[in-house]
């Protein structure tokens, strides 16, 4: 069983549609039986749990939220700039008629060849 925190909550909801389809109960009855573990217990079942997802050909990242490859979003970045490019960006940028920072970012892009 993976230790990193984002397999926890997925492991624990393979434990519980295991042991429901092992003992034939209900969720609420599996999640319960969960509940009560201890964490070698967990453990123990979790290594049934990983066989028996083998057996079936299912795989902890068919359910859930996939992992992220790469990061995504935005993350604010101060950048001190001389005064005349500023004035020179500014320029460029009434010419075009985007925003200074639509420009930075794009030499940036461009500078990193993407």
């Amino acid at each position: 069983m993976e230790s990193d925190k984002g397999r926890g909550a997925i492991a624990n909801k393979w434990i519980c549609l295991y042991l429901r389809h092992v003992q034939k109960t209900s969720t609420s009855v599996a999640k319960k039986r969960l509940l009560a573990m201890t964490p070698r217990e967990k453990l123990d079942v979790m290594l049934l749990t990983e066989q028996w997802m083998k057996e079936t050909g299912q795989t902890l990242e068919a359910r859930g939220r996939p992992l992220a490859q790469e990061p995504k979003g935005n993350k604010a970045y101060s950048v001190n700039l001389p005064i005349r490019d500023i004035g020179k960006l500014k320029q460029k940028s009434e010419e075009s008629g985007e925003s200074v920072s639509v420009l930075i970012r794009a030499a940036i892009r461009q500078f990193l060849g993407e």
